[in-house]
């Protein structure tokens, strides 16, 4: 199997689409783990964990998509 290289255009374009989802990764990560941590030493349910990981999830496509959609 060989590699495809992409050329400068490309590549701009990769980086344009993934920039705002990258952002916004690495702005709930750490959030989402604060989150969490916290919900684990309030012993919430199994369930209540699950929904705001699926809320997160949504919010990141939700806030991405437009974003890369546009470019």
């Amino acid at each position: 199997m060989t590699k495809e290289q992409l050329t400068e255009t490309q590549k701009a374009d990769l980086m344009k689409t993934m920039t705002p989802r990258l952002v916004m990764c690495m702005v709930l990560g750490p959030l989402y783990f604060m989150v969490m941590v916290f919900l684990q030493k309030m012993e919430t349910s199994l369930w209540v964990s699950l929904g705001i990981s699926l809320v997160y999830v949504i919010l990141i496509v939700v806030i991405t998509f437009p974003l890369t959609k546009r470019r």
